[in-house]
């Protein structure tokens, strides 16, 4: 047994592990290591959140839903347009009949002078203030109508954008969906998915061009109601002052 133990602990490998305890582990880092596997050929999948980063997926009822209402309110403005020419000419000719009557009314006044008809001229002077205040009137009347068609034309087009936009979101959803399509295949070419997502991002940067066009539009048509809602409420004051008078 001796011997054998002997034996052993003389043998070649077992005088290096005793002489060398880190040897093992020297040859094992001397062996180089297995080569990295080949790059895929398909890029990382994007998630659906960073697709909708720029644009904030809607569903394709709320995009139509909006569009339809922005048609609806095109369709409305348009009308109203319409309406305010009408009345906007109605005004310019009352106009004309005021400027008219009032320079008749001059005349009585000035014929009054001459016939030094003192209660004549005096009558002739208060139908002449009363006709002014009509002018007046009259002419506020005009300024809100004028308010009224730029307020219904702003309206149009702020409308009629918000339209276009929504169109063209609903061509995205359409994008996006194809890009994601070709996501979820196999063995896709990057080059391809560059393309695809090329597309989406082109058409992301055409949808907000075209929401940002109708938000501006839209705070147009805010400021031209504003205007008008001032341009109301000139007018009424002309007509009490023209109610008082005519009282």
């Amino acid at each position: 047994m001796r011997h054998d133990h002997h034996h052993f602990a003389g043998t070649p490998g077992c005088r290096w592990r005793r002489i060398w305890p880190g040897l093992s582990l020297g040859l094992a880092l001397l062996v180089p290591p297995a080569p990295p596997p080949a790059p895929a050929d398909v890029l990382p999948i994007l998630s659906l959140q960073e697709t909708h980063l720029f644009v904030l997926e809607r569903s394709e009822d709320a995009i139509r839903l909006q569009e339809r209402a922005a048609r609806d309110e095109e369709s409305i403005a348009t009308r109203e347009a319409g309406d305010a020419k009408s009345a906007l000419e109605r005004e310019k000719g009352q106009i004309e009949i005021v400027k008219k009557d009032i320079e008749a009314i001059k005349a009585r006044i000035d014929a009054a002078k001459k016939a030094k008809d003192e209660g004549a001229r005096l009558e002739f002077e208060k139908q002449k203030k009363i006709q002014e205040i009509e002018l007046k009137l009259a002419e506020k009347r005009k300024e809100m109508r004028d308010a009224e068609l730029s307020d219904a034309e702003a309206r149009q087009n702020a409308g009629s954008a918000l339209a276009a936009a929504c169109a063209r979101e609903q061509e995205l959803r359409s994008r996006r969906q194809s890009f994601l399509a070709l996501l979820a295949k196999e063995n896709v070419l990057p080059a391809e998915v560059a393309a695809e997502e090329t597309k989406v991002r082109v058409m992301e940067r055409s949808v907000l061009q075209a929401h940002r066009d109708a938000a501006e539009r839209a705070r147009s048509a805010a400021e031209r109601r504003v205007d008008l809602l001032g341009k109301r409420i000139e007018a009424l004051e002309a007509q009490l002052a023209a109610v008082t008078v005519r009282g």
